[in-house]
């Protein structure tokens, strides 16, 4: 996604932090295990067609590594809502299941599909496109977030805001940063503090916060002087900010990282790792 810098330097933290939070599942002694039959479940969530890299080039194969569509692509994507983003001389393109092309390798960057609209850039603007390539929303906005709930977050000028399917303002962009709205409600910053607004933009939570991360299971992650906690919708702090990194909730866990150790905790705050 091409933000500002300062844009671009908070995106990049925020992966960053993702990033390391996909770490301490690798590493942690942690004492919540699968059990077979989730194992087994997500076995059977494998997609059927699989990015497939041969040589310097990528296609797809299944699930035996048989190659279903000939690996002639300079990188590949997963396939989301039926289609999947290939990179052809440097450029981004969509093709469907029997590798067809959709939309011809013009975008600079794309999004997946969500909600059936993915995010495209050319020449360094964003709009969208639907699952048959056409473009529905024009690409006039200098940064742009996916699709969710049926807004997706838009930057113009400086200031974000969001728009409908149909390209319509829903709520005027007057904020320094926003997230995807996600159970109803999105983070967005005013002041250079995270408050959460609604889909009519009421700003239902304070900005008061340093950073927030999006609402899931009822919760969502802020940062209070460089250290991260949980409020509910009310905007009270359910678990007190005292980690270092923290993710989302998940099947009523979230994964967590402080003083150099990481796991998982409950919405009560109870650790789960060895001390």
């Amino acid at each position: 996604m091409e933000k500002t810098f300062k844009g671009k330097k908070h995106l990049s933290l925020r992966l960053t932090i993702l990033v390391l939070l996909s770490l301490v599942l690798l590493f942690t002694s942690c004492s919540v295990v699968k059990n077979n039959k989730e194992v087994e479940n997500n076995k059977q969530e494998l997609p059927a067609l699989i990015p497939y890299r041969k040589g310097d080039k990528w296609g797809f194969c299944d699930r035996n590594k048989k190659i279903v569509i000939q690996p002639v692509y300079d990188f590949a994507m997963p396939f989301h809502e039926g289609l999947a983003r290939v990179v052809v001389n440097g450029k981004w393109s969509f093709i469907d299941k029997n590798g067809n092309m959709v939309t011809e390798a013009v975008y600079d960057s794309a999004y997946k599909l969500h909600e059936g609209l993915a995010g495209v850039n050319i020449n360094r603007k964003w709009g969208f496109i639907n699952k048959n390539g056409n473009m529905v929303i024009k690409a006039i906005y200098d940064s742009a977030w996916a699709f969710n709930e049926g807004l997706a977050a838009v930057k113009v000028n400086g200031k974000w805001g969001f728009i409908d399917k149909k390209g319509k303002v829903v709520i005027k962009p007057i904020y320094d940063d926003a997230w995807y709205f996600n159970e109803g409600l999105a983070p967005v910053e005013v002041n250079r503090k995270y408050g959460f607004i609604n889909k009519k933009g009421d700003m239902v939570i304070k900005a008061v916060y340093d950073d927030a991360w999006n609402f899931h299971e009822g919760l969502a992650g802020v940062n209070i002087n460089g250290k991260w906690g949980f409020i509910d919708k009310k905007g009270d702090m359910v678990i007190q900010a005292v980690y270092d990194l923290v993710g989302y909730f998940e099947d009523g866990l979230a994964v967590v990282r402080v003083n150099g150790k990481g796991g998982y905790i409950d919405k009560n705050g109870t650790q789960y790792w060895e001390d």
